[in-house]
């Protein structure tokens, strides 16, 4: 199962133009290292909206304010390079939907229980120097702006990610 892993990340990567990078070493010294993450096309962070805490809140972008609903960690988890993707105000993970492995499923956050749908892989997008793509473990799809929207509180969903070229509703930092 692990080389199986290993032969769609490398695929992944060779396919895309992209370079794997690992995560700042605070988090394996046990500290954790919260951010913010802002997408490409927009410039707007990821968010909880109204600072939520319940299960089941679908993610968005909102122009970024330094509150506790746009910070995340990156939490290791399996032994492949996976982070559980922890939000500081509720604790709670992102989380595909349903384990849905379709295009356009809701990306949410719900209470950490670590399985795959939970993993995201960050993936260096060599073409947009400092984005990352955060690749669900599930679906093998991209954290991604629904229809590459603009407009503040536009949805978060998982989509393929784009292998022929810059997706910028799919690049992170």
């Amino acid at each position: 199962m692990i080389t199986i892993v290993r032969r769609v990340l490398l695929a992944l990567v060779l396919g895309a133009g992209l370079a794997i990078t690992p995560v700042a070493a605070a988090q394996a010294a046990g500290a954790p290292v919260w951010s913010s993450w802002d997408v490409a096309h927009s410039g707007q962070c990821m968010d909880v909206p109204d600072w939520g805490t319940s299960n089941k809140l679908q993610l968005q972008q909102s122009p970024c304010n330094g509150s506790t609903a746009q910070l995340f960690n990156l939490e290791p988890v399996g032994n492949e390079g996976f982070y559980l993707i922890r939000n500081y105000n509720s604790g709670k993970c992102l989380d595909v939907r349903d384990r849905s492995k379709s295009n356009n499923a809701v990306v949410q956050q719900y209470t950490c229980h670590g399985d795959t749908n939970q993993w995201w892989f960050q993936i260096e997008i060599t073409t947009v120097p400092g984005y990352y793509h955060f690749v669900n473990r599930n679906s093998w799809k991209c954290l991604t702006v629904r229809d590459g929207s603009i407009l503040a509180l536009a949805k978060l969903v998982q989509y393929d990610c784009n292998a022929g070229g810059v997706t910028t509703h799919q690049a992170w930092r």
